[in-house]
């Protein structure tokens, strides 16, 4: 299997035929180095500015930043594990029987944000 990148946008900005001068324009930036430096990962991009990335380059954040998703995905598998031993150690009531499913859940999936929060 493959490691994802960090991130696409360099791919999805060249699919649009923009410089990174020009993205940086369209974020509102005055240098295409702010850009340059979100492809490189030398920096993260506030959630504002990846917004705008996303409606620019035509890409879901998630997808723009897939590398970034997997390892969210991996930390909170690992922090989801940590909470079930807390939750195991709860009084048995229904609501701790559906936290313990959703960490379970966050455990044994590929694709966290595609878990329900409320059903």
């Amino acid at each position: 299997m493959y490691e994802p990148l960090e991130n696409y946008m360099k791919t999805y900005r060249k699919r649009r035929g923009f410089s990174q001068e020009e993205v940086a324009f369209l974020i509102g930036s005055e240098a295409g180095t702010t850009v340059m430096r979100h492809e490189t990962n030398a920096r993260v991009p506030s959630l504002e500015t990846a917004i705008l990335y996303q409606v620019i380059l035509g890409a879901p954040v998630t997808e723009l930043f897939s590398g970034m998703l997997r390892s969210a995905e991996d930390v909170v598998s690992a922090q989801a594990e940590e909470l079930l031993v807390q939750l195991k150690e709860a009084k048995d009531c229904p609501r701790v029987r559906r936290k313990i499913e959703s960490a379970v859940a966050l455990m044994n999936s590929d694709d966290v944000i595609s878990i329900p929060i409320w059903e």
